[in-house]
């Protein structure tokens, strides 16, 4: 609730499931300072014309806002933020209460009140190895903490501290994730995917994939190593695990494409 001050506990408001479905559904879930949450799609979000997504907060005025960093992926490992600016002054703090200029802040979740999601296209992010732009599969909201103190502060693109009401210690401190909304959805109408899944024997069957096309598959841990890889694989293609119980992430790649699976391997 107060990042200065641990001992007062952690914002507590709203559950998990909160974050999901429509704004104004059924209620928001605060994040605290510098908490996070990491939302996925069964869908990849495209990028399209325009935004491609939005985020919803729950700020009751124009301009008493909560604000937080946005990050992409499209594997659930490797995380893109995107670049944000905030020109708000910073001599002196926001109290827990403060008002914000909208205009002086961008590509940060929350410029907008309840009602209005943040907008953001995914053309903004620089091009890299591992983010496939077409395939955002997961989606990171992490806390501004608008304490100026150079020891807590949190920082924009270039470097500036973020001025953000502060403190919030209470229950519903920090940014209160209501929603986010898809706009530009992958047009892909089957995507691959491990089938029976979680997983209780060995042998399991890829299922969605294309008879024009083969696909390869990477198999990684939590910890980011990838454990197996199968090349060139066709249509009704089985392939034996041999995994300890655990969570992983599959990776498909096919036509320049790339689309994540999150697979859970129970042991018998």
């Amino acid at each position: 609730m107060n990042i200065e001050k641990p001992e007062l506990g952690n914002a507590s408001a709203g559950e998990l499931e909160m974050a999901l479905g429509p704004a104004f559904a059924d209620g928001v879930v605060s994040l605290g300072d510098g908490g996070s949450i990491v939302v996925g799609f069964d869908k990849p979000i495209s990028d399209g014309p325009g935004a491609d997504f939005a985020v919803f907060e729950n700020g009751f005025s124009d301009t008493f806002l909560e604000l937080a960093f946005v990050s992409v992926s499209s594997d659930g490992i490797h995380f893109y933020t995107f670049p944000s600016d905030s020109e708000t002054d910073t001599s002196s703090q926001l109290w827990g209460f403060g008002e914000l200029d909208p205009k002086r802040i961008h590509n940060l979740a929350g410029k907008y009140k309840a009602g209005f999601g943040t907008p953001f296209d995914l053309s903004d992010l620089p091009d890299d190895q591992f983010l496939t732009k077409n395939s955002i599969t997961h989606i990171r909201i992490t806390d501004v903490v608008g304490n100026i103190d150079p020891g807590f502060a949190s920082r924009d693109s270039k470097g500036h501290r973020i001025n953000d009401p502060y403190p919030t210690a209470f229950p519903t401190g920090g940014f209160d994730l209501d929603a986010i909304g898809v706009i530009n959805e992958s047009v892909s109408s089957s995507l691959p995917a491990i089938w029976p899944n979680p997983v209780t024997g060995n042998s399991v069957q890829i299922s969605g994939l294309n008879s024009n096309e083969t696909t390869d598959i990477q198999i990684i841990n939590v910890s980011g190593k990838v454990v197996r890889i199968w090349n060139s694989l066709s249509v009704n293609d089985a392939v034996q695990l041999g995994l300890p119980g655990g969570i992983y992430f599959v990776q498909f790649y096919t036509s320049g494409a790339r689309f994540t699976q999150k697979l859970l391997i129970f042991q018998k």
